[in-house]
């Protein structure tokens, strides 16, 4: 839910360990071995390629100071295990406390994509890892080297997301909602899906509702072949 710092929310990552006794851990890796920055929170984690992905991070100390947020960054942890303590693991896991640090070779990294524009959503379509950022549409590349794994590359300049929760995966595609229009987007492009009712998608926003279109959430319906939002 991207909210961290906060006195009842400190660590703005968790994930559910397996039992009812501690349920939720937190999770906050460092990022460098000498203990002085951690990964604080992100708007999207993704597994891709064996690695944990995360996206639009905000990284700083274990205590939230001097927090930074990188809007057009791509961290990853290493191939393996991204668990870096030994306490309240989920079955089976093992931890690792190098796995996302970025001054150890073959660990952790990260990749900032050429734009000042954020990242707003992402899926995983056809083995590709689409990104949606404010007006621009990205795919993240596995390269297959282990010291970079991934390398931004851009399929799109005029149409991106507006809201996190708008992308619904199919399977030749990733649909979500822009400023500019409602559209569908392959590894390879990115094209308008509503051009048969080309200003609909300006009713998400009004004078009185500013944020309409950020808190639109999208779903597929496998059965009736339909895609909602609301």
């Amino acid at each position: 839910n991207n909210v961290f710092a906060t006195p009842n929310q400190i660590v703005g990552i968790r994930y559910y360990n397996g039992t009812l006794a501690s349920g939720w851990s937190d999770f906050q890796p460092r990022l460098l071995t000498d203990n002085s920055k951690f990964l604080n929170s992100a708007v999207l984690i993704l597994p891709y390629k064996g690695y944990l992905v995360s996206l639009n991070t905000t990284e700083g100390a274990v205590n939230n100071a001097g927090n930074v947020n990188f809007y057009n960054r791509a961290r990853w942890s290493q191939l393996g295990t991204p668990f870096y303590r030994n306490d309240n693991l989920p079955p089976g896991a093992t931890p690792d406390i190098d796995a996302w640090v970025t001054d150890i070779p073959g660990k952790g990294g990260f990749t900032d994509a050429d734009t000042n524009e954020k990242i707003v959503t992402a899926q995983i379509v056809q083995d590709t890892l689409i990104v949606g950022f404010q007006f621009s549409t990205w795919r993240l590349r596995f390269t297959g080297n282990y010291i970079q794994p991934f390398i931004w590359e851009r399929i799109n300049t005029q149409f991106g997301a507006e809201g996190t929760f708008t992308s619904v995966a199919l399977d030749d595609r990733m649909l979500e909602i822009s400023r500019r229009g409602i559209v569908g987007a392959t590894f390879n492009d990115v094209d308008r899906i509503d051009l048969q009712i080309p200003d609909f998608v300006e009713q998400f926003e009004n004078a009185t509702n500013t944020k309409g279109i950020n808190r639109i959430q999208g779903i597929r319906d496998y059965e009736k072949r339909l895609v909602y939002w609301i």
